[in-house]
């Protein structure tokens, strides 16, 4: 029998913003789509277990994406995310204080 290997955990964001987005971009795609943008924020702040939390989380990425989504394309560009002080990353980076 072959034991499965544990995923591998996920990059801090505030230590790796490009290892976080590249672990997201299940799609490589480079860019990252609504559900794996809320899915990252859950497992990057544990919230699987609280339904309202993950509810909220969903809201709250609706909500905002039209601000980091500049191109329109429905989904976020590797330079959407990473633009220096009003990208994503830093966005997630600057309310994790709210997230924990």
């Amino acid at each position: 029998l072959k034991v499965p290997e544990a995923p591998a955990p996920v990059p801090d964001i505030g230590a790796d913003r490009t290892g976080w987005f590249k672990y997201f971009d299940e799609e490589r795609r480079q860019s990252l789509s609504r559900e794996a943008v809320v899915r990252g924020l859950i497992k990057t702040y544990g919230l699987g277990s609280d339904l309202s939390q993950v509810s909220a989380m969903r809201a709250l990425v609706e909500a905002t994406w039209p601000i980091f989504d500049t191109g329109g394309s429905g989904r976020i560009s590797r330079e959407e995310f990473l633009k220096p002080g009003d990208g994503l990353a830093d966005a997630i980076i600057a309310a994790r204080a709210t997230l924990r």
